[in-house]
């Protein structure tokens, strides 16, 4: 039995790939792809508006449990929100952006709005240095600096897609390092997962968790998308190239428990409903 049951799909004009994806409570979505375009749909997946960014193959957007798009701008080395406002489910744009936060001399290309708190995760780098600092929701406060383990070796390469689990870890995907890497709330590091026993090569890209705390990862490599608990063991494979899918890259969960992947390779969004406990309940009866 299959722990998702595929919903249909969602072709998002003005984009050439999809490299990332950001949802909010009413099914608003956000969807990125390589050449810098941000498009923010609407649930029935009309355009809303279209945004030109300077983010490529990384997760550089996030909507914050307000409802708000951000997104990075790292030439100017802040960070944007788009200057929308809403009518119940239904999102008003201007057309415009606002800078809601700077990162100083540190370049950002990550960013990830936690729904436990409203914290801020944001990947940056400066002259080689790479780290995670987590601000308060207004953006004007560091709260916390991941960089180093405790023999201080970088924790990261890239940072290149973040979450944060519902135990408060801190949940990295970088794909320069072939693994995600996981830290807990004070910063210190849990485990690191460089992909599944059957394959010579990982690369993670998108991430997210669910309501549970499993781990959703996509590898690119393999055309799967993983799924770990939040000890970082392997529980099965989510999607695979079985499912119809090729170059998973964005992935993102709603409250719903509604799976939205995008691909590297073209510009639908796919969307499944969710249930580990489904494929979990099926071994338990030794049926398989």
């Amino acid at each position: 039995m299959s722990i998702v049951k595929e919903l249909g799909e969602i072709t998002v004009p003005g984009i050439k790939d999809g490299y990332h994806i950001s949802v909010d409570n009413f099914g608003n979505l956000a969807v990125s792809d390589g050449y810098g375009h941000l498009a923010q749909l609407d649930s029935t997946g009309y355009l809303i508006q279209m945004i030109s960014t300077s983010g490529v193959s990384e997760g550089y957007h996030t909507v914050t449990k307000d409802g708000n798009l951000l997104f990075v701008d790292k030439p100017n080395h802040t960070i944007n929100m788009a200057d929308n406002t809403r009518q119940g489910a239904r999102l008003i744009t201007s057309g415009k952006w606002l800078q809601y936060m700077e990162t100083g001399a540190w370049k950002p290309f990550s960013i990830y709005s936690s729904e436990l708190n409203g914290d801020l995760l944001v990947g940056m780098s400066k002259f080689g240095e790479v780290r995670v600092t987590r601000y308060d929701n207004t953006g004007r406060q560091i709260l916390q600096n991941i960089e180093r383990d405790c023999n201080g070796e970088n924790l990261f390469q890239l940072p290149h897609y973040l979450t944060e689990n519902v135990n408060g870890d801190v949940c990295v995907s970088d794909y320069d390092k072939s693994a995600v890497i996981i830290v807990n709330r004070q910063g210190d590091l849990r485990f690191t997962y460089k992909g599944h026993r059957s394959s010579s090569e990982f690369h993670p890209y998108g991430i997210c968790v669910d309501s549970d705390g499993h781990i959703l990862v996509c590898d690119m490599e393999n055309d799967s998308v993983h799924c770990l608990d939040q000890d970082g063991h392997f529980l099965s494979f989510v999607l695979t190239s079985e499912h119809g899918i090729s170059g998973p890259s964005g992935l993102t969960i709603d409250n719903q428990s509604v799976l939205y992947l995008t691909q590297y390779n073209t510009n639908k969004v796919k969307m499944y409903k969710f249930n580990l406990d489904v494929q979990v309940q099926f071994r338990c009866t030794g049926s398989m």
